[in-house]
């Protein structure tokens, strides 16, 4: 049965982790980028550096004085940063193949506010 990831970034953390008990088990919990590429070497340098960027990004986008108050972004970084990821979620998945079933639970970014 193939382990079972979920896709997203947590601010900064990482984009893989565990969807179910067998795969929280084999890799343990929280974001599983590194320990996943560790254990089977799927993982190409490439792709965790844009993982990497990426998760910078997306934790530049949260407002530090007000967390429940999102930062305001323009159409275009969030289209740029939408299709990267997607892109990054897609490369992942191709990588770690088909001992594994990775999950998107990403939740793209929206323009705005605007004042």
């Amino acid at each position: 049965m193939p382990h079972h990831l979920r896709f997203f970034d947590d601010y900064g953390c990482g984009w893989l982790w565990g969807g179910d008990h067998a795969t929280l088990n084999t890799f343990g919990y929280g974001p599983l980028d590194l320990v996943i590429h560790a254990a089977t070497g799927r993982l190409s340098p490439e792709t965790l550096a844009e993982a990497d960027a990426l998760s910078g990004l997306n934790h530049s986008t949260l407002n530090m004085d007000d967390p429940a108050h999102p930062l305001p972004l323009s159409p275009d970084f969030c289209n740029d940063f939408n299709a990267r990821v997607a892109v990054l979620r897609d490369r992942m998945a191709a990588e770690l193949g088909p001992g594994f079933v990775v999950e998107d639970c990403f939740h793209p970014l929206i323009p705005g506010p605007f004042a």
